[in-house]
């Protein structure tokens, strides 16, 4: 596997909108990633939670981009770490630059 499973925009949970929001689309790899975040500590739960979506991954299922907000938050860290194990080379994040409401 070496691409990300992003889904269509119109079938994300959340940060569709991230244009609107001032969001931006950026390509990173699942290290520039996890070294912009806060660290995972991988327990048996973040463990189960990472081989899930390798799983989900290469059943060909698709994910949402990554997110990095400007307030510190994130969302991916178990995503970057399954992709990262599994040879994906670049992640969709979506990253927020300045304050989001």
């Amino acid at each position: 596997m070496n691409e990300y499973p992003i889904a269509p925009i119109g079938e994300w949970y959340g940060e569709a909108n991230y244009q609107q929001t001032g969001g931006q689309m950026k390509f990173m790899s699942p290290d520039e990633f996890l070294s912009s975040v806060k660290p995972l500590n991988i327990d048996e739960g973040s463990r189960d939670n990472i081989n899930n979506l390798k799983n989900h991954m290469m059943l060909g299922k698709t994910l949402d981009p990554l997110s990095i907000f400007s307030n510190g938050k994130e969302d991916g860290r178990h995503r970057a770490i399954a992709a990262r194990e599994l040879g994906i080379s670049k992640l969709p994040v979506i990253v927020w630059e300045r304050q989001y409401p």
